[in-house]
């Protein structure tokens, strides 16, 4: 058992109050752990900066937050406290949304129907691990076994075109302007490039090609 030094203050925000109730439950009596401090909105938990910076070392993030969203926040929580470890909860199954959450800092992702191994992973974060749970790394292992999903061969040229001069700020208008297409033909093209690269926006859309080297 750890004793009251080594007891981990941690943060909850979840904005679903009775799965909240039910993480509350899971981890009150869990030895390693201190104070638990409860948030239903990102917002919430970086207005209690002192206690992000100065108190709290593990944080539990549900990735659907209504405003914020958990993945951004992950990025503000490191910002106000670059030592916080951040655990994600998630019901998504998307690839883009777990790489998204470790690329911005998260030490592990936990699907919310496996909630009983919570306090495994946590230990596992205390004594100095990450944690990524059963079914999370199958999906890891499924992503990378994807065949040439991510060979830059997969676009056309000219949705390389597209990619190339959006990627330089570029509005939709100047874009179809400089290709010489209508704006609903370049609409397309964005579209099957998210498609493609399994992206919901153009922020998304320039990482992940940056990421695999198309640009």
């Amino acid at each position: 058992m750890a004793n009251e030094n080594t007891k981990w203050n941690i943060a909850v925000v979840e904005n679903d109050i009775n799965f909240l109730n039910r993480i509350l439950e899971t981890l009150k009596y869990n030895p390693n752990i201190g104070e638990i401090f409860s948030y239903q909105s990102a917002e919430l938990f970086l207005r209690d900066a002192d206690n992000v910076k100065n108190k709290i070392r593990l944080a539990l993030f549900d990735i659907k937050l209504k405003e914020m969203d958990g993945i951004t926040l992950v990025g503000e929580a490191r910002a106000l406290n670059n030592q916080l470890n951040i655990i994600m909860l998630t019901t998504l199954s998307s690839e883009e949304a777990i790489f998204s959450s470790l690329r911005a800092g998260a030490v592990g992702y936990l699907w919310k129907s496996e909630l009983e191994d919570l306090n495994i992973e946590i230990e596992k974060v205390i004594k100095g691990g990450a944690t990524t749970s059963p079914t999370i790394a199958a999906k890891i292992l499924e992503y990378f076994r994807k065949p040439l999903q991510e060979d830059p061969k997969i676009l056309t040229s000219r949705e390389k075109q597209v990619l190339e001069i959006l990627a330089t700020g570029a509005t939709t208008e100047k874009a179809s302007e400089t290709l010489h297409v209508s704006k609903e033909t370049l609409r397309t093209h964005v579209k099957n490039i998210y498609q493609k690269l399994e992206v919901h926006n153009r922020v998304g859309m320039i990482k992940k090609a940056g990421d695999i080297g198309i640009i």
